[in-house]
């Protein structure tokens, strides 16, 4: 079964699956490396701090690499996918900006300190997903 054609999974071409599974292996990456080096800046493991800055010069590099794996995806996927993937995008960037000013008000005005820059970053990540989902399911 050509799964191009199935309605219940939009799967897409070979082609697409290959360059999603790339997509994902590069953001597992960059997540593994980000926690990583979150974690041990955290517990303050590297000292005089040339460690840190190439632990956080290895996540960068795999936070590139998702980059540009996702800009691959984009530009050999077919246009309905284009466009599927911008409309997500448009409503993920929105749902940061007015979300995440939204949100550093509401936590000053409460004294919570400084809002997170990881929870709106996380946010606007699952927001994609959705729009993507929605997306996909509304064009299949």
């Amino acid at each position: 079964m050509n799964d191009s054609k199935s309605p219940t999974r939009c799967a897409g071409a070979p082609r697409d699956r290959a360059n999603g599974r790339r997509v994902m292996l590069w953001s597992i990456g960059w997540a593994t490396t980000m926690l990583l080096a979150s974690a041990a800046i955290s517990f303050d493991q590297f000292g005089d701090g040339t460690v840190a800055f190439i632990a956080a010069g290895v996540s960068l590099i795999f936070g590139a690499g998702t980059v540009g794996a996702y800009r691959q995806f984009l530009n050999e996927t077919d246009e309905l996918r284009q466009k599927v993937e911008l409309e997500a995008l448009a409503v993920a960037f929105g749902f940061g900006v007015v979300g995440g000013m939204a949100y550093a008000q509401i936590s000053r005005a409460l004294g919570l300190g400084d809002p997170r820059l990881a929870i709106v970053i996380a946010g606007m990540l699952i927001v994609h997903a959705i729009g993507v989902a929605v997306g996909m399911r509304r064009y299949a």
